[in-house]
């Protein structure tokens, strides 16, 4: 992440602390339910982030449906995550991301649905890749589904109706959804059978969060869900998806390494911590996971 990340992160907070208290509301957790019992990690800006008895974090303080609709739809916010996106340098990030991916769902899947599509960079991929399959990219964003068409891809503000998919991707949506569960049962309306989906995630539990605590970027007052492998695991199956693979990408040693050595995050390091060997960061402490399920109800 650069200066172009910096501002961003700026701009969101700008931008919610600016708004008044009816533009938040106190949220359940949204992996149990529970409205009482959670216990305060931290709190940060508009943000209070909880625990809850069955281990998943959450934010507590939340903004509104409204709230967030208006944020994602044309925010000053966006337009810059819609920039940094289209940049050469997050093509390559974004490249890295999703080529397992692209090679799981193969030439025999014939329909894909990538929910919160962005600019559409995933969907090129499987264009480029296997173009017998039909892609479809539904976002929020005015600015991302703009720059998508202007690629010639297929992607709508709504779900097209009376069509259903193979797969369903959503590459950093869970986080910012209100209620997960029913989140995902929509999902499995719209999925063939067996449906299959591919589910991205930050993780709660990784090295960068680790180091960072409550300083991480991931802790911002759009992301409502913060899950770690177990409390994802756990949302699918009780959503009706059975787990086919769960990993974690974007280890970050850099990352780790700059925290160490006393140097902030979007500050420029000398050579020698690019080329730091001495982290070894286990294999489910990435910054983000990546979780394979499919329709088992």
């Amino acid at each position: 992440m650069g200066k172009e990340h910096a501002q961003y992160f700026s701009q969101v907070d700008e931008y919610f602390s600016a708004l008044p208290d009816s533009a938040f509301e106190l949220a359940p957790c949204p992996l149990c339910g529970a409205s009482k019992g959670p216990y305060t990690l931290f709190k940060k800006g508009t943000m209070e982030v909880v625990k809850c008895r069955c281990e998943m974090v959450y934010s507590l303080r939340q903004p509104t449906e409204a709230t967030l609709k208006a944020f994602y739809a044309s925010s000053r916010p966006m337009t810059t995550w819609s920039s940094i996106k289209a940049s050469p340098s997050e093509d390559m990030r974004q490249a890295r991301k999703f080529e397992k991916a692209i090679e799981r769902i193969g030439p025999k899947s014939k329909t894909l649905l990538d929910i919160g599509c962005g600019n559409g960079f995933f969907l090129s991929m499987i264009k480029n890749q296997w173009d017998s399959v039909l892609a479809i990219g539904v976002d929020d964003n005015d600015d991302a589904l703009n720059y998508a068409k202007q690629q010639g891809l297929e992607v709508y503000k709504e779900i097209p109706e009376g069509v259903l998919f193979d797969y369903a991707t959503f590459w950093g949506l869970l986080e910012h959804v209100k209620d997960p569960s029913k989140f995902l049962d929509g999902v499995k309306k719209i999925l063939k059978r067996p449906g299959r989906i591919i589910a991205c995630v930050p993780n709660v539990e990784s090295a960068v969060v680790e180091h960072l605590g409550s300083q991480c970027v991931t802790f911002c007052p759009q992301h409502l869900s913060y899950f770690s492998v177990n409390t994802l695991t756990e949302l699918l199956t009780k959503a009706g998806f059975a787990l086919k693979e769960i990993y974690t990408i974007e280890n970050e040693v850099t990352t780790v390494a700059k925290h160490k050595a006393l140097i902030p995050p979007y500050q420029d390091a000398p050579s020698w911590i690019y080329e730091r060997k001495g982290f070894r960061l286990g294999p489910l402490m990435g910054y983000k996971i990546v979780a394979f399920g499919e329709i088992s109800a």
